[in-house]
């Protein structure tokens, strides 16, 4: 819910009164404009131009402390399988643009950093994180994801009041399965500021998101390739054609122009952001019309903004 602020426009007698307060001299006989040659005409004109000033500064700052004080955006995004994938230490030969912990590999999904550059270069979103993994790995990855001015994607997260959430910040609702079986991603308690209609978790397994906030798929399915890999056909995580797997690679571009417009469509009072992202998303599937729709936008809009240090070629990074 938006918090906006109201003021009302003083009325002549109100403006008189105060003048009268201020300087007993000046009375609401001045008013009725007598003809007197003392100065007393000049001295009323002035103050009731003064008093007009400060009652347009005044609703100016009404109206800037309200627009401040409305609830920011908040994108919460995953690590794993969203904005990284796993890369086997057979498969790093040859590959640039790896993020790597305690003998780890990562790869940056394609356009995610500069994705995220663009996200935050709208001043009312704030992008947290909220992954599984621990809280030491998961800060050391974010800090090797650069965008185009070299600064880093955790510096930039926190500067614009953003947060990282750990393994430790899940709430566990169960003890046996996997992950998605035992935990929940909850936001209460950890963004007390946050507005259920302005609040999306992007995440490659959206079961994860609880109770206020609601997730929409990160898209993120495949093992991660430089190229496309017939042989590996029918094994798990693999696309079964090379326009799934080019899809599936162009997810940011598909995601970046979704949060644009959902952004456009809440500003505009037409639909709030979360409803638009959770009804744009609720049939969208790779390598279709309306995939390929996104996709073009996506790429229209990101190719206008400063590419990523660490963004490679949408179809090899």
């Amino acid at each position: 819910m938006d918090f906006e602020g109201r003021g009302s426009r003083g009325t002549a007698s109100d403006g008189e009164t105060m003048r009268a307060r201020r300087n007993p001299s000046v009375s609401k006989s001045c008013t009725f404009l007598p003809a007197v040659n003392d100065g007393s005409l000049a001295a009323g004109l002035q103050s009731s131009r003064a008093v007009r000033i400060l009652v347009a500064l005044f609703l100016f700052l009404v109206t800037f402390s309200a627009a401040s004080a409305r609830a920011a955006y908040d994108v919460v995004v995953d690590i794993d399988w969203t904005i990284l994938s796993p890369i086997p230490a057979a498969e790093t030969g040859g590959r640039s643009g790896l993020i790597y912990f305690d003998g780890l590999a990562y790869s940056p999904a394609p356009f995610v950093v500069q994705a995220l550059e663009h996200l935050l270069s709208h001043p009312d979103v704030r992008v947290h994180i909220f992954s599984g993994g621990e809280r030491p790995r998961n800060l050391a990855v974010l800090q090797q994801l650069k965008f185009s001015d070299g600064t880093s994607l955790l510096e930039n997260i926190e500067k614009r009041g953003g947060q990282v959430w750990s393994q430790s910040d899940l709430t566990p609702i169960g003890t046996t399965g996997g992950n998605i079986d035992r935990y929940r991603k909850r936001i209460e308690g950890l963004l007390r500021d946050a507005v259920g209609e302005r609040l999306i978790l992007i995440d490659d397994q959206a079961k994860f998101a609880d109770r206020l906030m609601k997730a929409i798929p990160s898209f993120g399915v495949f093992n991660d390739r430089l190229a496309f890999d017939a042989s590996k056909i029918g094994e798990a995580y693999e696309p079964v054609n090379e326009k799934i797997w080019l899809s599936e690679r162009s997810r940011w571009l598909v995601l970046s122009a979704l949060l644009d417009s959902a952004l456009a469509a809440d500003r505009a009072g037409k639909i709030s952001f979360r409803d638009f992202l959770l009804s744009e998303t609720q049939s969208l599937a790779l390598d279709t019309k309306l995939w390929h729709s996104w996709t073009a936008k996506g790429r229209r809009k990101l190719l206008h903004t400063p590419r990523a240090k660490s963004c490679q070629n949408l179809f090899a990074n």
